[in-house]
């Protein structure tokens, strides 16, 4: 089964800003990428790498004024769905393993630190 995947940010930057863009699909797993696109408007260049949780990892600095970052693809995906625990039982957050605790970290994408 193909579906398509993708996103567009619009930012306004006072100064330059580096930043790093999580947004294409891991280079691992049972899906294929088909085809994909990366641009940012105006153009900048771009690097990438795979971080320690195999998560693929643009690096861009964005230019003072307004820029638009757009990610788009065709990915081929099993027709099945993931695996699931249905007996997996709600556990208390300071009962949880400490190694379970990193997946708790707050996203920068949500402004987790403002009320």
């Amino acid at each position: 089964m193909r579906i398509r995947v993708g996103c567009e940010f619009d930012h306004e930057a006072s100064a330059p800003t580096p930043s790093i863009w999580q947004v294409r699909p891991r280079v691992d797993g049972p899906h294929q990428v088909v085809t994909s696109s990366w641009a940012c408007s105006p153009f900048v260049a771009t690097r990438s790498y795979v971080d320690g949780f195999g998560n693929v990892c643009d690096r861009l600095t964005l230019p003072e004024g307004r820029s638009r970052v757009r990610y788009d693809a065709l990915v081929e995906v099993p027709a099945t769905f993931d695996e699931a625990d249905k007996g997996a039982a709600q556990v208390p957050v300071e009962d949880l393993p400490d190694d379970a605790l990193v997946f708790l970290l707050a996203s920068r994408f949500c402004l987790s630190d403002v009320v």
